[in-house]
């Protein structure tokens, strides 16, 4: 789709583009560095309006990026469905192959493969 939509250039976005292949909301973010801080904005839009219907902003350190993602994400799923998100949240399952029990990853965890079984 994106050969098919032009990039947003500097705050026109081209919102009939996206709701001519059936987007019904855009969003779009960006990623900065202010001194040693890590700054992210998203913004998600309402193709068929044309209106941004929701904003935010973080600052953290760089190292915590992914949080920030998560983050974002699940204030994303809060704004349309009033509920949390779970991409901040513990992933747990049933390992009958090798611990047959639980084991509790962290999303810091899984990403690396360092799993640590909870009893």
């Amino acid at each position: 789709h994106y050969a098919l939509v032009p990039a947003a250039r500097g705050n026109k976005v081209p919102f009939e583009d996206w709701e001519s292949i059936g987007a019904e909301y855009l969003f779009l973010g960006q990623t900065d560095l202010e001194g040693a801080r890590l700054l992210v904005e998203g913004r998600l839009y309402d193709t068929a309006h044309a209106q941004m219907i929701f904003g935010k902003r973080y600052r953290s350190e760089p190292e915590l990026f992914r949080t920030v993602g998560h983050r974002l994400a699940d204030d994303i799923v809060l704004h349309f469905t009033g509920r949390p998100g779970i991409a901040q949240s513990q992933i747990a399952f049933t390992d009958a192959g090798v611990n047959h029990g639980i084991t509790l990853y962290s999303e810091k965890e899984f990403s690396a493969v360092q799993p640590h079984p909870v009893s």
